[in-house]
């Protein structure tokens, strides 16, 4: 049996629907890679590698004045 695309109900079509919109809430999906859940030796050392990096970066943006300028 057919059924309307407006309102989902089974009987009628769209021009002849009386129902109001039916609106379907739209699924959000993940994005990026899945990550994987039995991680090598070398991915554990490259994440660490990484954060250690990322520590640097931001407690050197942080804690530094702008080099190369004199309050002279």
């Amino acid at each position: 049996m057919t059924h309307c695309t407006n309102c989902r109900q089974k009987g009628h079509f769209r021009s002849t629907c009386e129902n109001k919109i039916f609106i379907k809430a739209p699924i959000q999906k993940k994005k990026g890679c899945p990550l994987k859940k039995n991680s090598t030796e070398e991915t554990i050392k490259r994440r660490k590698r990484q954060q250690k990096q990322k520590d640097r970066n931001d407690a050197a943006a942080n804690s530094s004045a702008p080099i190369g300028l004199n309050m002279n």
